[in-house]
Parts: structure tokens; C-alpha cells; sequence
């Protein structure tokens, strides 16, 4: 009789070495909730609040058709604030020494009717989907933080994942495909998230941007991080936007994020619509 493990039981067994650094509530098999510390929270909201608020001055001329605020040179200082208080929550989980690589957080703005420029297209995150499809390697876990707003009418759900997948499950794939080939097997799970929460889930499961009817907008935080990832090579997707855990550290103290495009400049989504560098804070 074979011993072998399936795919899903060695990344169940993986995700549960991760989420046993820290006090967690088990969503599912793949999914869990941690209660952050309220100062570090509120850090973190005031700092998204804050960026949030000046890219709302600027008429998000820096938001992609999927909401993600990009992080310009006039709000380059707001966003540094919202990496050094994203870390410190992550540090917080007693995992930041199982981080190879740390990916800026995306800091994401979704209206309570929607976007119409993105009503149509074939990568919007209301199509039930997984981050291993856009091109996240499996090596990652992805974290996700509601920040402000309608987070019980605006939020994301959610998919309990099947018994088995299979290997190609974390390979790139238009979201579209993959609703019959992947989304049919998941169950959308009865749950609502929390303010004050951080959610850790395994890069492939399945979740969507989620509204109900008269939904306000909501702000959160979502973005992977690199677990124990030794071999990822020298073209990775979501290279350009990572950072080492040194340099992650010396973020608010000795370095801040100093990004070369300024609002209403080119959006790039191949490189996640940013481009920036380390430089000393006195600089």
C-alpha cells in the first residue's frame, strides 16, 4: 500500500507549520484567522487611512481597474508608513523567519457599486480565483488585512478547496478558464470577516471580491509573501516589487521607499504598476 502523500495533504501539512508560530482560528483546511494586537492595528489603519485619503485627493488617478492604489512619488512618504506598520503585524505572527522575500503590500480600494472599467475584464477579482493562477509561486501564502469601510457588505469571500488538486492547479491560468476547470470543484464557505483580523490562506485557494446589494466601499491590505522559498531563480513573478528581510527591517528607521513615477505616470501592470528604490531617510 503506497504512503505517499497527496499534494493537498503535504500543503495542508505546510500551511499548518506556518500558522503554528501564532494564535489562530482554522477556517478551513488551508485558511485561518489571527486576532492582531490593537496598537499595531491601529497603526496600520491610521497609515492606510491616511494613503488612502491622499490618493482620494489626487481622484485615484494611481488606482488600476482592480483597485489597487499605486504607490506614487507625492504620497511616497504615506506609503512607507504603510510598509513599516504592514511589517510590524507581520512580525507579530512569529513567521518573519521563514520569509525569503517580503512583497510590498498592495494597499486596495473597492467601491461599494463597483468599477465599470472593470466590469469586463477576463483578471478581475470578482471572478472566483487563486493567486497561483495570475503567476504567484507556490511557495507563497497570501495575506490579506480589511482595513476600513464596509468590510461585511464589501469583502472577500472565501472557497472551501477539494479533497485533491492537481499539480497544475498553481499554474498560470486566465480566471475565466478556470471556473469550469477549478471553481466548479470549490464551495463558497459561509464565513465574514472581521476588522482587526488578519486572514493567511494558502496561495491556492480559491476567493473572490465579494458585494451585496447596497454595499459601501471598503479598503484592505492583500498581498503574498515568499515562505522558505530557496530556488525561485533570477525572473520570478512579482520580483521587481520584493524586498530582502534586511531590507524590509531598515524600512521607517533607516530607509523609506522612494518611488520614481509620479501620479497621473505611466501604469505598468507587469510590474504591478510600481517602481521604486531604497533610499536613506535623511537623503
Amino acid at each position: 500500500m503506497s504512503t505517499q502523500k497527496t499534494l493537498m495533504q503535504q500543503r495542508i501539512e505546510r500551511f499548518e507549520k506556518i500558522t503554528s508560530n501564532f494564535e489562530n482560528e482554522k477556517i478551513a483546511d488551508l485558511i485561518c484567522e489571527h486576532k492582531i494586537k490593537e496598537s499595531l492595528f491601529l497603526k496600520l489603519q491610521k497609515a492606510c487611512e491616511n494613503y488612502f485619503l491622499s490618493s482620494k485627493v489626487n481622484d485615484f488617478i494611481n488606482m488600476t481597474p482592480n483597485g489597487y492604489l499605486v504607490p506614487k512619488k507625492e504620497i511616497e512618504d504615506l506609503y512607507t508608513d504603510v510598509v513599516a506598520s504592514f511589517r510590524d503585524v507581520i512580525y507579530s505572527l512569529n513567521i518573519s523567519p521563514l520569509i525569503s522575500r517580503w512583497v510590498l503590500p498592495v494597499v486596495r480600494y473597492k467601491a461599494g457599486g463597483g468599477n465599470i472599467n472593470n466590469e469586463n475584464r477576463p483578471s478581475r477579482s470578482e471572478l472566483p480565483h487563486a493567486d497561483s493562477w495570475v503567476g504567484w509561486d507556490k511557495s507563497c501564502v497570501l495575506i490579506l488585512i480589511p482595513i476600513l469601510g464596509d468590510i461585511k457588505s464589501n469583502t472577500i469571500s472565501f472557497f472551501e478547496m477539494p479533497s485533491e488538486i492537481p499539480e497544475d492547479w498553481f499554474n498560470p491560468c486566465s480566471f475565466q478558464e478556470a471556473q469550469e476547470k477549478f471553481v466548479s470543484q470549490c464551495k463558497k464557505i459561509d464565513f465574514s470577516m472581521s476588522l482587526g483580523c488578519i486572514y493567511l490562506a494558502d496561495i491556492a485557494v480559491v476567493h473572490q471580491t465579494d458585494r451585496k446589494p447596497g454595499a459601501k466601499e471598503r479598503v484592505s491590505i492583500d498581498i503574498p509573501l515568499f515562505i522558505n522559498s530557496k530556488s525561485l531563480g533570477n525572473n520570478y513573478f512579482g520580483k521587481l516589487n520584493t524586498l530582502s528581510p534586511n531590507e524590509i527591517e531598515s524600512i521607517g528607521e533607516l530607509n523609506k521607499i522612494s518611488c520614481e513615477q509620479n501620479m497621473g505616470e505611466i501604469m505598468d501592470g507587469k510590474n504591478r504598476s510600481m517602481t521604486f528604490k531604497l533610499i536613506a531617510i535623511d537623503a
